[in-house]
């Protein structure tokens, strides 16, 4: 949402870029359906006030000249800026760059979850024959392999792995 080539309106890139904890909530007051987005003026008033609501899509089209002119203004005072609760991850990088970066990043992972569970084992030839298309090998090999022995916990009644509850320790 906050790449520079994001169609998103400035307003909305930057109440993004800003967050820093939890500052968005679940809100009807811009659509008439419930969407998550960055709290801003017009949404702590709708929840204060009690406004009635249209039903969607009818109160989305009331909003939206409002909404369009706090954009026009760089307020996102007024402006439905949506976003999930982890905004303030959001990374302003060129989409290319973000796209390597989040790559690097899951390889990282990947390579610390094979130390960890000791999976030097090679996946199947038809794992490998899955991840193969158009003639490239797509990155990852073998991390079902590796997650399977992280994530395996007891046995279910019927004889298959039970997953466990990820917990941070996990990946330290």
């Amino acid at each position: 949402m906050v790449c520079p080539e994001s169609g998103a309106p400035a307003p909305h890139k930057k109440a993004i870029a800003e967050m820093d904890g939890d500052e968005t909530t679940i809100t009807r007051a811009f659509s008439g359906k419930p969407a998550r987005g960055v709290r801003n003026q017009f949404t702590e008033a709708a929840e204060r006030e009690g406004w009635p609501l249209l039903p969607f899509p009818a109160h989305g089209k009331l909003t939206a000249p409002l909404r369009q002119a706090s954009a026009r203004a760089g307020s996102a005072d007024l402006f439905s800026a949506w976003s999930g609760q982890a905004g303030s991850l959001a990374r302003p990088l060129p989409a290319a760059e973000l796209v390597r970066v989040l790559v690097d990043e899951a390889r990282e992972v990947i390579e610390h979850l094979r130390r960890i569970t000791g999976d030097d084992v090679p996946p199947r030839a038809s794992t490998q024959r899955a991840q193969t298309r158009r003639g490239r090998v797509w990155p990852f090999t073998g991390l079902a392999t590796a997650s399977s022995r992280v994530f395996a916990g007891r046995h279910s009644s019927a004889g298959r792995a039970a997953p466990t509850v990820p917990t941070w320790s996990m990946f330290q």
